[in-house]
């Protein structure tokens, strides 16, 4: 399986699709190659996007994305040039069945650098959710969700979840605040250095917010905390949130939005 891969970083994603969680030493045990060059062949899975780590004590497990956060990645630097790479995804889903899949039960927290994995990954948090779904996002992370969530909110909303939102809402264009609305309910907050999502009281992800980094690289990185221990502490803070900020209701919003624009109530209500 070479998956456009070079072969030495498709045999360690092969390896560790069946045998997760191994630290560098055990890794380079396993497949008799040197820890630097462990340590290289890591380094450029997860700067594709198809690497993930979670820390020990002492030393780093690694584990490799889910098939179709991978596939999802792989793909998308072929899909201009080559027609077949949508083939890309059914070959990797079988490739995995024939592997065994990984297991994270004994993991709880995973650290990824890549912005497509981790934009996939939320993606799946949603897809996945089936009772509720609570989110804290700065302005400019609300308007990028409108963008590449949407649809995935949308068909959550439509099986029944609740959503619940915390935004700097009056920083944000008016039919992203409207969007965000039809979600699910919606406050306001001050603009916070960093975005959460919490899924079901079971999982949440965290990504620090642009403004809030001395580095641009460092946009591209995110927490997966899958502890449910963790994730209730977080869920009490998000409660606490909500309970001390100002709801964001239909008709604020038309008098908010109508006074800052100038635009007149009927025609926000039209």
């Amino acid at each position: 399986m070479r998956l456009g891969l070079p072969a030495a970083e498709a045999k360690l994603y092969a390896f560790l699709l069946k045998s997760p969680g191994l630290n560098l030493r055990q890794i380079s045990e396993h497949l008799k190659i040197s820890i630097p060059r462990v340590y290289k062949l890591i380094a450029n899975l997860k700067s594709r996007g198809l690497m993930i780590s979670s820390p020990r004590q002492r030393s780093k497990a690694y584990f490799v994305v889910p098939p179709a956060v991978a596939a999802s990645v792989l793909t998308k630097g072929f899909e201009e040039k080559f027609y077949t790479a949508l083939n890309l995804k059914d070959e990797l889903v079988r490739e995995v069945k024939v592997l065994g899949q990984p297991c994270f039960n004994d993991y709880s927290l995973f650290e990824y650098t890549n912005r497509h994995a981790i934009i996939h990954t939320l993606k799946n948090l949603i897809e996945e959710s089936r009772g509720e779904l609570m989110s804290i996002m700065t302005a400019g992370c609300l308007i990028r969700s409108v963008y590449l969530f949407k649809d995935e909110i949308r068909s959550a909303t439509s099986r029944g979840v609740k959503v619940f939102i915390l935004a700097p809402f009056s920083k944000a264009p008016y039919g992203v605040m409207l969007e965000a609305m039809r979600w699910g309910e919606c406050r306001e907050v001050e603009e916070v250095e960093a975005k959460v999502l919490l899924k079901d009281s079971e999982e949440a992800f965290l990504t620090p917010a642009k403004e809030a980094l001395n580095e641009g690289d460092a946009y591209e990185y995110g927490v997966h905390i899958r502890n449910r221990s963790i994730v209730n502490v977080l869920r009490r803070m998000f409660t606490f949130l909500w309970h001390s900020s100002q709801p964001i209701t239909p008709q604020r919003l038309r008098d908010e939005v109508g006074a800052k624009v100038g635009v007149s109530k009927a025609t926000l209500k039209a």
